[in-house]
């Protein structure tokens, strides 16, 4: 995976991968401008950590960059114009002494579970810690560990469909080594729509995301789709974008899309609060996350 800046929206796509593979978009910058957005491209390899299907921040698996990572999303899955809701809230601690490797290469590490986690003073539950792999091209979930999760995961936790958005979450640590409280902002629901112009086969399709825009930070967005044949959403690319609440696709990643090869295309649309802190212990150094997801998946244009 990796990060490029797009000055403008003249982008050139620079090559289509293997034909067994999900296809990643190489884009480079062909114009100098004034606006400038950041395309990170998605890309996979034979093995390692898999890109398939979207983490509860709305990406890819990544190597954890901190010792606790908190997670409260709140996502609402608008499919063919039906929409529900879900939530969950995670928390992992990573034991940076003891790092897990495929074929020499990184993929995390072990995970923790030294005491209790409490969500608005409901305790979460220990269930397994998994990571999506890509050994010689077939995909498999591998365990590496144990995570707190409040209700079991997304769709069953105490949030159920009425994620606490523009809230403060009180989250509490306790075990023989810590007892620690703070409090987490949650971000307004992101409401998003989809302005659909022209088709692929007519070779007019525009894309436009409208959503209700915060203007405080920026949001993500990330088109993929689900592959012909398979369960798994692949998310092809993010771009970063301001919170201001519209956003016109790129001519050349409309253009170069994959369509042939996907039953479906899904947009996601991401708004994040970040927290970072040290309070010692496993707090050591935490990150949270608050999100709000709106993933809207339609048929090919």
């Amino acid at each position: 995976m990796k990060t490029l800046v797009v000055l403008g929206f003249s982008l050139i796509l620079l090559g289509l991968a293997g034909c067994n593979e999900p296809l990643p978009l190489a884009i480079v910058n062909d114009v100098s401008g004034s606006s400038s957005t950041t395309v990170e491209v998605i890309s996979q390899s034979g093995s390692g950590l898999d890109g398939v299907g979207y983490d509860s921040l709305g990406g890819i698996n990544s190597i954890p960059k901190s010792t606790t990572l908190i997670n409260m999303v709140g996502i609402k899955n608008t499919i063919y114009g039906n929409t529900t809701q879900q939530a969950t809230a995670t928390v992992t601690i990573f034991d940076l002494s003891s790092p897990v490797y495929l074929n020499n290469t990184l993929l995390g590490y072990k995970s923790l579970t030294p005491g209790d986690v409490f969500f608005k003073g409901i305790k979460a539950e220990v269930a397994p810690y998994r990571i999506k792999l890509r050994v010689g091209g077939t995909r498999r979930d591998t365990i590496i560990g144990k995570q707190y999760v409040l209700g079991g995961g997304i769709g069953s936790s105490i949030f159920a469909n009425n994620f606490p958005y523009n809230k403060e979450i009180d989250i509490a640590f306790k075990s023989l080594s810590l007892n620690h409280t703070f409090l987490v902002s949650t971000p307004e629901e992101v409401k998003a729509k989809l302005i659909i112009k022209g088709g692929v086969k007519t070779n007019n399709l525009t894309i436009a995301l409208e959503w209700n825009g915060d203007s405080e930070d920026s949001v993500q967005i990330i088109m993929g789709g689900r592959e012909k044949g398979s369960l798994d959403i692949i998310p092809i690319f993010r771009v970063v974008v301001p919170d201001n609440g519209k956003f016109q696709l790129p001519e050349a990643i409309v253009k170069n899309f994959p369509y042939n090869r996907h039953e479906f295309i899904t947009f996601s649309v991401i708004r994040n609060r970040f927290y970072r802190g040290n309070v010692g212990g496993v707090l050591k150094d935490y990150h949270a996350y608050a999100t709000s997801i709106h993933n809207i998946s339609i048929a090919i244009p």
